[in-house]
Protein backbone atom coordinates (compact mmCIF):
# COMPACT_ATOMS: atom_id res chain seq x y z
CA UNK A 1 0.00 0.00 0.00
CA UNK A 2 1.35 3.36 -1.25
CA UNK A 3 1.65 6.30 0.72
CA UNK A 4 -0.77 9.38 0.18
CA UNK A 5 1.65 12.54 -0.16
CA UNK A 6 0.75 16.05 -1.80
CA UNK A 7 2.41 17.03 -4.31
CA UNK A 8 4.39 19.93 -1.96
CA UNK A 9 5.65 16.98 0.28
CA UNK A 10 7.13 15.23 -3.21
CA UNK A 11 8.69 18.34 -4.42
CA UNK A 12 10.18 19.02 -1.28
CA UNK A 13 11.54 15.29 -1.06
CA UNK A 14 12.91 16.14 -5.07
CA UNK A 15 14.59 19.59 -3.50
CA UNK A 16 16.11 17.90 -0.32
CA UNK A 17 17.42 15.12 -2.78
CA UNK A 18 15.19 11.95 -0.88
CA UNK A 19 13.72 11.95 -4.31
CA UNK A 20 15.46 11.95 -7.60
CA UNK A 21 14.12 13.07 -10.47
CA UNK A 22 15.11 10.31 -12.46
CA UNK A 23 13.51 7.94 -9.84
CA UNK A 24 10.06 10.02 -10.10
CA UNK A 25 8.41 7.86 -12.44
CA UNK A 26 9.03 4.28 -10.78
CA UNK A 27 8.98 5.41 -7.19
CA UNK A 28 5.24 7.22 -7.63
CA UNK A 29 3.93 4.20 -9.02
CA UNK A 30 5.88 2.21 -6.14
CA UNK A 31 5.55 4.10 -3.19
CA UNK A 32 3.06 7.06 -3.63
CA UNK A 33 -0.42 7.72 -4.41
CA UNK A 34 -1.04 11.10 -5.47
CA UNK A 35 -4.66 12.46 -3.76
CA UNK A 36 -7.65 12.38 -6.76
CA UNK A 37 -8.29 15.87 -7.81
CA UNK A 38 -4.49 16.89 -7.83
CA UNK A 39 -2.43 17.46 -10.80
CA UNK A 40 -0.30 14.81 -10.38
CA UNK A 41 2.78 14.29 -12.21
CA UNK A 42 2.87 17.21 -14.88
CA UNK A 43 2.91 20.19 -11.44
CA UNK A 44 5.44 18.27 -9.40
CA UNK A 45 7.96 17.58 -12.51
CA UNK A 46 7.78 21.40 -13.00
CA UNK A 47 8.55 22.47 -10.36
CA UNK A 48 10.99 19.82 -9.66
CA UNK A 49 12.69 21.07 -12.93
CA UNK A 50 12.88 24.82 -12.04
CA UNK A 51 14.01 24.27 -8.77
CA UNK A 52 16.87 21.66 -10.21
CA UNK A 53 17.44 24.03 -12.86
CA UNK A 54 18.08 26.84 -9.78
CA UNK A 55 20.49 24.79 -8.16
CA UNK A 56 22.53 23.38 -11.25
CA UNK A 57 23.57 27.78 -12.11
CA UNK A 58 24.18 27.32 -8.38
CA UNK A 59 26.28 24.52 -8.54
CA UNK A 60 28.11 25.63 -11.36
CA UNK A 61 29.04 29.03 -9.93
CA UNK A 62 30.16 27.29 -6.41
CA UNK A 63 31.93 24.87 -8.20
CA UNK A 64 34.28 27.56 -9.46
CA UNK A 65 34.18 29.85 -6.44
CA UNK A 66 35.31 26.92 -4.25
CA UNK A 67 37.06 24.30 -6.02
CA UNK A 68 38.47 24.91 -9.29
CA UNK A 69 39.87 28.49 -8.27
CA UNK A 70 42.46 26.66 -5.64
CA UNK A 71 43.03 23.90 -8.00
CA UNK A 72 44.01 25.41 -11.18
CA UNK A 73 45.97 28.67 -12.48
CA UNK A 74 42.99 30.88 -12.24
CA UNK A 75 41.51 32.87 -8.88
CA UNK A 76 38.29 32.84 -7.69
CA UNK A 77 37.75 36.22 -9.21
CA UNK A 78 38.41 34.82 -13.14
CA UNK A 79 34.77 33.07 -12.90
CA UNK A 80 32.74 35.93 -13.43
CA UNK A 81 30.75 34.94 -16.05
CA UNK A 82 29.71 31.79 -14.25
CA UNK A 83 29.28 34.41 -10.98
CA UNK A 84 26.75 36.81 -12.98
CA UNK A 85 24.66 33.64 -14.67
CA UNK A 86 23.57 33.11 -11.30
CA UNK A 87 23.08 36.74 -10.05
CA UNK A 88 20.43 37.05 -13.49
CA UNK A 89 19.13 33.80 -12.53
CA UNK A 90 17.83 35.24 -8.94
CA UNK A 91 16.71 38.66 -11.02
CA UNK A 92 14.62 36.28 -13.29
CA UNK A 93 13.02 33.16 -11.45
CA UNK A 94 13.46 35.72 -7.83
CA UNK A 95 10.14 33.98 -6.45
CA UNK A 96 11.39 30.64 -7.01
CA UNK A 97 14.88 31.60 -4.84
CA UNK A 98 13.70 33.14 -2.26
CA UNK A 99 10.59 31.36 -1.16
CA UNK A 100 11.80 27.54 -2.09
CA UNK A 101 15.64 27.96 -2.05
CA UNK A 102 16.42 31.33 0.70
CA UNK A 103 13.08 30.58 2.77
CA UNK A 104 14.02 31.34 6.39
CA UNK A 105 13.08 28.78 7.65
CA UNK A 106 15.08 26.13 5.02
CA UNK A 107 16.83 23.36 7.15
CA UNK A 108 19.81 23.42 3.98
CA UNK A 109 21.03 27.19 5.00
CA UNK A 110 23.98 26.03 2.71
CA UNK A 111 22.70 27.48 -0.15
CA UNK A 112 22.15 30.71 1.02
CA UNK A 113 25.75 30.49 2.31
CA UNK A 114 27.29 29.77 -0.91
CA UNK A 115 25.17 32.32 -2.84
CA UNK A 116 26.27 35.01 -0.05
CA UNK A 117 30.16 34.02 -1.18
CA UNK A 118 29.59 33.94 -4.71
CA UNK A 119 27.69 37.39 -5.21
CA UNK A 120 30.34 39.14 -2.92
CA UNK A 121 32.75 37.70 -5.33
CA UNK A 122 30.90 39.20 -8.37
CA UNK A 123 30.35 42.43 -6.34
CA UNK A 124 34.76 42.85 -5.43
CA UNK A 125 34.97 41.85 -9.19
CA UNK A 126 32.66 44.88 -10.53
CA UNK A 127 34.23 47.42 -7.68
CA UNK A 128 37.76 46.67 -8.18
CA UNK A 129 37.51 46.92 -11.87
CA UNK A 130 35.55 50.24 -11.48
CA UNK A 131 32.48 49.15 -12.43
CA UNK A 132 30.45 51.15 -9.45
CA UNK A 133 26.91 51.33 -11.63
CA UNK A 134 27.63 47.20 -11.87
CA UNK A 135 28.51 46.81 -8.49
CA UNK A 136 25.57 48.44 -7.19
CA UNK A 137 23.09 47.03 -9.20
CA UNK A 138 24.19 43.33 -7.53
CA UNK A 139 24.44 45.20 -3.74
CA UNK A 140 20.69 45.08 -2.71
CA UNK A 141 20.47 41.06 -3.95
CA UNK A 142 23.83 40.65 -2.04
CA UNK A 143 22.27 42.06 0.95
CA UNK A 144 19.00 39.97 0.95
CA UNK A 145 20.46 37.07 0.22
CA UNK A 146 22.82 37.83 3.37
CA UNK A 147 19.81 38.91 5.23
CA UNK A 148 17.89 35.55 4.93
CA UNK A 149 21.06 33.43 5.54
CA UNK A 150 21.38 35.83 9.32
CA UNK A 151 17.91 34.73 9.80
CA UNK A 152 18.14 30.86 8.95
CA UNK A 153 21.45 31.40 11.22
CA UNK A 154 19.36 32.97 14.52
CA UNK A 155 18.97 30.32 17.02
CA UNK A 156 20.51 27.46 14.87
CA UNK A 157 22.62 26.61 17.86
CA UNK A 158 25.56 25.63 15.27
CA UNK A 159 28.40 27.20 16.18
CA UNK A 160 30.29 26.71 12.45
CA UNK A 161 27.50 28.34 10.53
CA UNK A 162 27.37 31.27 13.20
CA UNK A 163 31.30 31.57 12.80
CA UNK A 164 30.69 31.70 9.10
CA UNK A 165 27.80 33.82 8.93
CA UNK A 166 29.49 36.67 11.02
CA UNK A 167 32.38 35.94 8.57
CA UNK A 168 30.35 36.48 5.52
CA UNK A 169 28.50 39.50 7.43
CA UNK A 170 32.50 41.16 8.02
CA UNK A 171 32.87 40.56 4.29
CA UNK A 172 30.08 42.51 3.57
CA UNK A 173 30.96 45.26 5.08
CA UNK A 174 34.42 45.16 3.71
CA UNK A 175 33.35 45.72 0.32
CA UNK A 176 30.58 48.14 1.45
CA UNK A 177 33.43 49.93 3.46
CA UNK A 178 35.42 50.47 -0.30
CA UNK A 179 32.62 50.85 -2.59
CA UNK A 180 31.18 53.89 0.03
CA UNK A 181 34.56 55.27 -0.32
CA UNK A 182 34.47 54.93 -4.18
CA UNK A 183 31.31 56.35 -4.70
CA UNK A 184 31.64 59.03 -1.80
CA UNK A 185 28.95 57.67 0.30
CA UNK A 186 29.68 58.34 3.61
CA UNK A 187 26.62 56.71 5.16
CA UNK A 188 27.46 53.69 3.28
CA UNK A 189 30.97 53.30 4.05
CA UNK A 190 30.95 54.59 7.90
CA UNK A 191 27.89 52.24 8.67
CA UNK A 192 30.03 49.21 7.68
CA UNK A 193 32.98 50.70 8.99
CA UNK A 194 31.55 50.83 12.70
CA UNK A 195 29.90 46.96 12.27
CA UNK A 196 33.26 45.57 10.98
CA UNK A 197 35.20 47.38 14.05
CA UNK A 198 32.51 45.45 16.32
CA UNK A 199 33.40 42.24 14.77
CA UNK A 200 37.16 42.60 15.52
CA UNK A 201 36.86 43.87 18.65
CA UNK A 202 35.03 40.79 19.33
CA UNK A 203 37.67 37.99 17.22
CA UNK A 204 40.55 39.86 18.98
CA UNK A 205 39.06 39.39 22.58
CA UNK A 206 38.30 36.14 21.74
CA UNK A 207 41.62 35.28 20.41
CA UNK A 208 40.68 34.63 16.93
CA UNK A 209 41.57 37.68 15.01
CA UNK A 210 44.01 36.62 12.71
CA UNK A 211 46.39 39.84 12.18
CA UNK A 212 48.73 37.81 10.50
CA UNK A 213 46.33 36.81 7.57
CA UNK A 214 44.43 38.95 5.21
CA UNK A 215 42.61 40.71 7.50
CA UNK A 216 42.49 44.66 7.45
CA UNK A 217 42.31 45.26 11.23
CA UNK A 218 40.17 48.59 10.77
CA UNK A 219 40.58 48.98 14.62
CA UNK A 220 44.05 48.73 14.88
CA UNK A 221 44.54 51.03 11.62
CA UNK A 222 42.16 54.06 13.35
CA UNK A 223 43.90 53.52 16.49
CA UNK A 224 46.98 54.64 15.25
CA UNK A 225 45.23 57.81 13.34
CA UNK A 226 42.91 59.02 16.10
CA UNK A 227 44.95 57.80 19.17
CA UNK A 228 42.22 55.52 20.53
CA UNK A 229 39.30 53.14 20.00
CA UNK A 230 36.37 54.44 21.59
CA UNK A 231 34.88 54.94 17.45
CA UNK A 232 31.43 55.79 19.02
CA UNK A 233 33.08 58.94 20.31
CA UNK A 234 34.15 59.77 16.79
CA UNK A 235 32.28 61.33 14.15
CA UNK A 236 31.14 59.98 10.79
CA UNK A 237 32.61 62.64 9.35
CA UNK A 238 36.51 62.24 11.01
CA UNK A 239 35.88 58.66 10.70
CA UNK A 240 35.38 59.00 6.62
CA UNK A 241 37.87 61.43 6.28
CA UNK A 242 40.61 58.52 7.30
CA UNK A 243 38.78 56.00 5.09
CA UNK A 244 39.24 58.87 2.20
CA UNK A 245 43.25 59.07 3.57
CA UNK A 246 43.50 55.64 3.23
CA UNK A 247 42.53 54.78 -0.01
CA UNK A 248 44.79 57.93 -2.16
CA UNK A 249 47.45 55.95 -3.02
CA UNK A 250 45.44 53.29 -4.48
CA UNK A 251 42.88 55.61 -6.64
CA UNK A 252 46.36 57.08 -7.93
CA UNK A 253 47.14 53.58 -9.57
CA UNK A 254 43.49 53.15 -11.12
CA UNK A 255 41.37 50.38 -11.24
CA UNK A 256 43.13 46.93 -9.38
CA UNK A 257 41.26 45.14 -11.53
CA UNK A 258 41.45 45.32 -15.66
CA UNK A 259 39.69 43.10 -18.66
CA UNK A 260 42.52 41.22 -20.03
CA UNK A 261 43.90 41.44 -23.77
CA UNK A 262 44.77 38.38 -25.74
CA UNK A 263 48.71 38.19 -25.65
CA UNK A 264 47.96 36.85 -29.36
CA UNK A 265 45.48 39.13 -31.30
CA UNK A 266 45.05 41.73 -28.76
CA UNK A 267 41.41 40.56 -28.54
CA UNK A 268 40.00 42.28 -24.94
CA UNK A 269 37.42 39.92 -22.92
CA UNK A 270 34.06 40.62 -21.98
CA UNK A 271 34.15 39.57 -18.06
CA UNK A 272 37.06 38.77 -16.25
CA UNK A 273 37.86 35.54 -16.52
CA UNK A 274 37.13 34.76 -19.98
CA UNK A 275 40.23 34.06 -21.38
CA UNK A 276 42.33 31.22 -20.17
CA UNK A 277 46.33 31.59 -18.82
CA UNK A 278 48.75 29.69 -20.51
CA UNK A 279 49.53 26.55 -19.40
CA UNK A 280 53.29 26.55 -19.47
CA UNK A 281 53.92 30.38 -18.13
CA UNK A 282 50.68 30.35 -16.08
CA UNK A 283 50.39 34.49 -17.05
CA UNK A 284 49.52 35.11 -20.13
CA UNK A 285 46.13 35.49 -21.38
CA UNK A 286 44.79 33.60 -24.62
CA UNK A 287 41.08 33.67 -25.84
CA UNK A 288 40.73 31.12 -28.26
CA UNK A 289 42.46 27.24 -28.55
CA UNK A 290 43.51 28.08 -32.01
CA UNK A 291 45.67 31.36 -30.73
CA UNK A 292 47.28 29.69 -28.17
Amino acid sequence: MGRALDEETVARMIERGELQEDELFYQIQEDIEIPPGCNGMSSIVREAQVIGERLTILKQAHLRFSLLSKVSYNSGLDYERYYRDLFNDIQTHRDIWFTKLFNADNPNPTRAEFTVGILGTLCTILRQRGDLKGCMEVMPTYMEVLKRYQQMTEGCGSEPQINCCEVLTFKANIIRINLGVQLGDMKMAVQALRSAFAHEKKEKALGRYDLDGNSPDYDGIFEMFIGHNNYEEVSDAELFNVLNFMSEDRDREGPPLKLRQCGCCDKMETMHGDFKKCSRCHDQPYCSKQVR
